[in-house]
């Protein structure tokens, strides 16, 4: 979101999710004018075969393009159920006047671009994340079509390698924004972490209740706080009670970006940590947006060495192997130190001002797709 707040000071942005939230209205993006309809509706369908109508040959070419480039039968479901809406896309963005259609994840919104630039006769690229990469729905079809594929990390270039040249690739990292000032750090020798990320078995949240449970004799946690919702939440709770946590760690459910960034503002956080781990299917990190944020406050940072995490952490906030409960315990001591906390996170504030400043990383985006 942030990365289209930014854009917005620099270019017109025409925003279409592919999918509508259920439960949840659409996010309004001010600025930008949004079209947010759902994956599949009567309207959509209309306006779908009134473009097969309008364009038969071109239509027929372009479909057989993208689900002929997969043979797995999932992935090629998963493709043609975004055909109607990748059609009525095309005639939009010709009513719009869009030149240039760039899609967040190389799954179906990026099949969806993919179709839709075929149409109208664009130029259009995506930004692949993590899973979706590994995924690698129609990757290598998709790099050769598309103006140019983006990892946002190191590794998920060396990934894309794979499946492209070099030269059709741009390492583009996800960036936030900095604040222009941060509230001086806590001098307690007792912590309030925050752990923001949402109740996924990858997050490795289990280990992080291991090592808490370690230190409560020492008594230097105040509080713990998780925040965000998902399928572990029975099952951490129960942990959290089983190894006396009750007065230490609270469950704050889903909130909100802005939410997260008050705490940080208001100074009322002194370290985040995120454990994740690479779990049993292969799973595991890119660059966390949630630890950018926390670093851009001066926060100080525990994460664990897994997926693409050093890139952003290695040297400015500690790092421990996976699944390691006593490590994560050691580094929470080592930072009981207020000047400790203080220097490592002006480290991170750093780290983040030169390298994944949204503000710089909009712009060698837009400079990406301006020179398509």
């Amino acid at each position: 979101m942030e990365e289209v707040h930014a854009l917005l000071n620099l270019t017109e942005l025409l925003v279409v999710p592919v999918r509508l939230a259920t439960r949840k209205p659409y996010h309004r993006i001010y600025g930008a004018t949004v079209i947010a309809r759902p994956l599949l509706s009567l309207s959509i369908l209309v306006h779908a075969c009134l473009e097969f109508w309008r364009h038969p040959r071109k239509a027929l070419s372009a479909m057989r393009t993208v689900i002929t480039s997969e043979r797995r039968t999932r992935i090629v479901l998963k493709n043609v159920a975004v055909i109607p809406k990748a059609l009525w896309l095309a005639n939009i963005v010709r009513r719009h006047r869009v030149e240039h259609i760039h899609a967040h994840w190389a799954g179906t919104s990026a099949t969806m671009a993919w179709l839709a630039a075929k149409l109208a006769n664009l130029p259009w690229s995506f930004t692949a994340h993590r899973w979706d990469i590994d995924e690698a729905n129609a990757l290598a079809a998709k790099l050769r079509e598309a103006s140019f594929g983006r990892a946002i990390s190191k590794r998920g270039f060396g990934q894309m390698r794979k499946f492209a040249s070099r030269d059709n690739l741009r390492v583009i990292p996800m960036g936030v924004a900095v604040p222009a000032s941060v509230p001086k750090a806590a001098d307690s020798r007792r912590l309030r972490i925050l752990v923001p990320a949402n109740l996924f078995v990858v997050k490795g949240h289990r280990y992080l209740l291991q090592a808490l449970a370690t230190l409560l004799p020492n008594d230097i946690v105040i509080r713990c706080e998780f925040a965000g919702s998902g399928p572990e939440l029975d099952r951490l709770m129960a942990l959290s009670q089983e190894l006396g946590l009750e007065n230490t760690v609270s469950f704050l459910g889903a909130i909100t970006q802005s939410e997260v960034i008050d705490r940080y503002s208001r100074g009322g956080v002194d370290l985040v940590v995120l454990p994740s781990i690479v779990t049993e299917e292969g799973e595991q990190e890119g660059i966390p947006v949630a630890l950018m944020e926390a670093m851009s406050f001066a926060i100080p940072v525990i994460s664990t060495r897994t997926g693409a995490i050093p890139e952003l952490v290695e040297g400015v906030g500690l790092l421990v192997p996976p699944k390691d409960a006593k490590a994560l315990g050691d580094a929470i001591l080592s930072l009981v130190d207020p000047t400790a906390r203080r220097e490592l996170g002006n480290l991170g504030r750093n780290r983040v001002s030169e390298r994944f400043d949204v503000a710089v990383s909009v712009r060698l985006l837009l400079d990406a797709i301006e020179r398509c």
